[in-house]
């Protein structure tokens, strides 16, 4: 019941973008991985996930850095 109140509160702040939540949560980790392309950061690395929400961005995270450790 939580998670479905959240995403229709997310999707109403953001209805104006044309976009669903989905979209940022797998844009923030598509920036990440470029970050980390340009900067050749990889291999094995822990993250530590300390955001506010709920769990949106962990299935991009496995499937853009799946050897992560979170």
């Amino acid at each position: 019941m939580i998670i479905k109140y959240y995403d229709q509160m997310h999707n109403q702040n953001i209805w104006i973008t044309g976009e669903f939540t989905e979209y940022f949560s797998e844009y923030k980790i598509r920036v990440l991985q470029r970050f980390c392309q340009k900067y050749k950061l990889g291999g094995d690395f822990t993250l530590l996930d300390f955001g506010y929400g709920i769990g949106k961005t962990e299935q991009f995270l496995f499937f853009y850095f799946p050897d992560v450790q979170v």
